[in-house]
């Protein structure tokens, strides 16, 4: 199929374009000239949101990212619209509040099925169009939640970690490429993600405090100090560089949360050398570990 315009505007295909960060990033693309290709499961409520006078410059597509051929569909409708797909942004997320105990395999595989394998899949079948064209980039959207743990939160964390280490990956099979890729990991921003986009497990039990960890994440993201606006500015900035950082992490918060995290993790280790290197062969050759 031909496309219908070859444009010499980026072109950012972005996932997750109804509410929050996604639709905040459609918005500042649009504003700073660029063209999206708005993956959604309500295109209506995006189209309610775009200024008529650029409308043009958008194409709303409904998808079922969880769904690779409607993932592949969505990408094809993009390129056969404008030519070309020069970014992409996995930012589409579910969460899901619940202890290991609670949770069912079907509530855990779906918020894998968002979080981790239909950035998983988008990844994969842009990949084919970005080196044909020797660029591109991606970013994938994860949360200060990947980088340590959160009781209650277990499928949450889960998939975060998990896309963490898919993205990292990806980033050195790509960069010979030329395809540059980012992980994104904001911590609390003043969205209606808990209130759309979180559940709780089925099941509770009295052991475990799944209900007030759901109103601690209500604070730390309805009453959240990060703007999703200023994330995004960041954003862009970020895929015009060169040479950009493999991890952006976004809110103050998220240094507090990780530089702690980082801290308990490196006294745990080294309270434990004498374990850990005890398992060395006698002959094998020593390292320094220092």
């Amino acid at each position: 199929m031909e496309p219908i315009s070859t444009t010499y505007k980026k072109v950012w295909y972005v996932t997750g374009t109804s509410t929050g960060i996604g639709l905040s990033l459609v918005k500042k693309l649009l504003a700073s000239g660029k063209q999206v290709v708005a993956v959604t499961r309500t295109p209506e409520k995006v189209d309610a949101e775009i200024p008529l006078e650029q409308k043009a410059d958008v194409l709303i597509v409904k998808a079922d990212i969880c769904k690779e051929a409607s993932v592949i569909e969505s990408i094809e409708k993009g390129i056969a619209h404008f030519g070309k797909i020069d970014v992409v942004v996995n930012n589409a997320g579910f969460g899901i509040v619940g202890a290991v105990e609670e949770l069912s395999e079907e509530e855990i595989r779906k918020a894998f099925d968002v979080n981790f394998f239909a950035a998983f899949s988008i990844c994969k079948n842009i990949i084919p169009h970005f080196k044909q064209q020797k660029s591109g980039f991606i970013f994938n959207v994860s949360s200060i939640c990947g980088w340590g743990s959160l009781s209650e939160f277990s499928a949450y964390t889960a998939t975060k970690h998990a896309l963490n280490a898919l993205t990292f990956a990806l980033e050195q099979e790509l960069a010979p490429l030329g395809i540059k890729v980012v992980l994104l990991s904001p911590s609390g921003f003043k969205t209606p993600f808990v209130d759309n986009n979180m559940q709780h497990a089925k099941v509770q039990l009295s052991e475990y405090n799944s209900k007030e960890r759901t109103k601690w994440a209500d604070d730390i993201v309805n009453n959240g100090r990060g703007d999703p606006d200023k994330l995004n500015d960041i954003v862009i900035q970020v895929a015009e560089m060169e040479n950009p950082p493999k991890n952006v992490f976004f809110g103050t918060h998220a240094i507090q949360y990780v530089k702690s995290e980082w801290k308990i993790q490196r006294e745990e280790m080294d309270k434990n050398v004498p374990i850990t290197i005890s398992t060395d062969y006698p002959d094998a050759p020593k390292i320094d570990w220092e």
